[in-house]
């Protein structure tokens, strides 16, 4: 039985989008002022379109109120008569990443860059857009430019983090954290980076160490708080885990990972009414799918035998296009293997290796479905697998033993025999069925040999017997192989 999943830490500082637009308009303080100044400018540029300033400037405010789609328009009526306005250009592009439109972005600001414009900005820009298309060594290598134009530049070293974590290359984050503090003493980038470079290491009480200290500095955040609870259940500290994500969730009654992981603790407890409470607040019906919350209350419907629930909640877990843990295409393939359903096991299980190519017990229970599905050549690959990713695994040879039987090839099959049998494998059915084996590949004397230890591992073998007769007789030895042979009569008569 699975364990249930938690929910992971979140990352709340260090994937932050520093701004990128080079060149503003005096800026007005707060977005009140923002919005005034916007209404003015846009007074001017209805009155004037071809009022460059003017549709700059109201393009910069719009952004400012977070009007995201008007300011591209105006951004794009500045570059439709100046393509080579930089600044409208780095506006565009912040706009349209803010916006999730991260390629076209990457577009404006190599073109910025390319026109001469504000080195630092436009390279910001370019390292956020291909962390986010997941291009992690393209914007390493952006923040490697950045800084070298300015070592001590903080969002450079930020986003130079944010790949570090991504890439789970924790030496040099916290190289760039340290680097970080001393610019900028207390920067919850940093801490929030040392504390996931502490919970990589398994320090979980240093981890614990650093999220309380953003917890101290950003009190009213549920995210904090969150991370504070994640870090205090790796370390041992229930309770204050609890404390935590109560707070969390008191702070955003919603947070589906806190009560996620309170219906972890609930269930580690064996509570399991309040797990299932827990998990319901967190995959409120009608709401968006937490996938965690749905595996969880899906592997405690299998646990209390309601099948088809489970099921159901297992496919909606694998149905997230996003989060959607491996494990809830694993766990659906092993209920319809349970229930007959071969080929739709195998379609489970694919999607589970899909997102975790090396798993072990996937590619087993993959291998099981296959051959139960009529595939032995899949089955075969499957268990072959298994073996590679899983040095030794006893079932994948004995599958694979018993397929090569199946399938005729016994010197193969004698191989993983030979393989069983250096890991100990010492039962009298594997040992007949090595005799067996060196018997039909004419090799009499080892196949007897294997015949009489299967007999002294389970003395009254009919069927060793029977067999051990044959191969006495085909050695010549008459008088011992009838002795085999009417002994295995008087066991099993059918032989006769």
């Amino acid at each position: 039985m699975n364990n249930p999943n938690l929910a992971p830490p979140a990352r709340t500082s260090i994937d932050a989008l520093a701004r990128a637009v080079a060149s503003d308009p005096p800026e007005p303080v707060g977005q009140a002022q923002f919005r005034e100044a916007a209404a003015a400018w846009r007074i001017i540029a209805d009155a004037d379109p071809c009022n460059l300033q003017a549709l700059y400037a109201l393009a910069v405010c719009l952004e400012r109120t977070d009007e995201y789609h008007e300011a591209i328009l105006y951004f794009e009526l500045v570059l439709a008569s100046h393509p080579r306005h930089t600044e409208a250009r780095l506006g565009s592009a912040l706009c349209r990443a803010r916006l999730g439109d991260v390629e076209t972005a990457l577009t404006h600001w190599d073109q910025a860059l390319n026109q001469g414009a504000d080195p630092v900005a436009c390279l910001l820009g370019k390292a956020y857009a291909l962390f986010r298309l997941g291009r992690l060594t393209e914007s390493a290598t952006t923040c490697t430019e950045l800084l070298a134009i300015s070592a001590d530049l903080p969002e450079a070293l930020s986003s130079r983090l944010a790949v570090a974590v991504a890439q789970r290359d924790f030496e040099t984050a916290r190289d760039l954290c340290n680097r970080l503090l001393i610019l900028r003493p207390g920067s919850p980038t940093a801490t929030e980076g040392l504390a996931f470079c502490a919970m990589e290491a398994g320090d979980f009480d240093a981890a614990t160490v650093y999220c309380g200290r953003l917890v101290g500095s950003f009190p009213d955040e549920p995210s904090r708080w969150f991370n504070l609870g994640v870090a205090s259940h790796k370390a041992g500290h229930l309770p204050r885990a609890t404390e935590a994500w109560q707070e969390a969730i008191r702070l955003l009654p919603g947070h589906a990972g806190a009560w996620v992981n309170l219906g972890v603790v609930a269930w580690e407890r064996e509570d399991l009414a309040a797990a299932r409470k827990a998990w319901e607040n967190a995959a409120p019906r009608g709401g968006e799918v937490c996938p965690e919350a749905q595996f969880n209350l899906a592997l405690l419907d299998e646990r209390e035998g309601d099948l088809a629930s489970a099921s159901h909640r297992f496919a909606l877990s694998a149905g997230v296009e996003s989060g959607a843990p491996p494990e809830a295409w694993f766990r659906i393939g092993c209920l319809r293997l349970s229930a007959g359903d071969a080929s739709g096991s195998v379609q489970a299980l694919m999607e589970a290796l899909r997102i975790r190519p090396e798993w072990v017990e996937a590619l087993l229970n993959a291998g099981i479905a296959n051959w139960r599905a009529g595939d032995r050549d899949a089955a075969v690959a499957s268990f072959r697998q298994a073996l590679r990713y899983g040095h030794d695994s006893l079932l994948a040879l004995r599958s694979l033993a018993t397929l090569s039987i199946e399938r005729e090839e016994y010197d193969i099959a004698l191989d993983y025999h030979a393989r069983l049998m250096q890991l100990g494998e010492r039962s009298a059915d594997f040992l007949y069925n090595t005799g067996l084996l060196l018997h039909h590949t004419g090799q009499l004397h080892d196949a007897e040999r294997l015949y009489k230890q299967a007999l002294e591992e389970r003395p009254g073998f009919p069927d060793a017997l029977l067999n051990l007769g044959h191969v006495l007789a085909a050695r010549g030895d008459k008088e011992h192989a009838r002795e085999c042979w009417a002994e295995a009569v008087l066991l099993r008569p059918d032989f006769d």
